[in-house]
């Protein structure tokens, strides 16, 4: 809204043709509940464009997970390292998961990086770098 210069009513206007998020209408759809005083329309409706609406609680209609099969799925599919929080993270968001595994096992845990890896370009020798890693305030 803000980089495109749209105003509240260029939005509520345009809803049928702007190019919402995915996250924006999976919330207008109802699967995060529905807000206090409802959806704000005309917007939902020309947004939706006719897709499907959740009535009622997002997950009364969940069919059962068994999540032994489910983690023994994931871990033939991924590896051994699945744990019962990576489970979890696969029932509520599955699509989240399985680009973080795929992630994961292509990169290894990125998480151990220091913030400056991630932001700022590495500086290559080749194909080849080295990085040290200190721990504890040692090298």
């Amino acid at each position: 809204m803000v980089s495109n210069k749209l105003t509240k009513q260029d939005v509520i206007e345009n809803a049928d043709s702007l190019n919402l998020p995915t996250s924006v209408m999976q919330f207008l759809q109802g699967y995060l509940g529905e807000p206090e005083g409802g959806f704000p329309e005309p917007f939902r409706s020309k947004a939706l464009k006719g897709a499907p609406v959740v009535k009622g609680r997002p997950g009364a209609t969940l069919e059962p997970l068994d999540l032994g099969t489910t983690k023994r799925e994931l871990r033939e599919k991924f590896g051994s390292w699945i744990t019962d929080r990576d489970v979890m993270s696969y029932a509520m968001y599955p699509a989240v998961f399985e680009e973080y595994a795929a992630h994961y096992n292509k990169y290894g845990d990125v998480s151990i990086l220091s913030s400056d890896m991630i932001f700022e370009p590495v500086k290559m020798v080749g194909n080849t770098y080295m990085i040290k890693r200190r721990v504890n305030g040692s090298t």
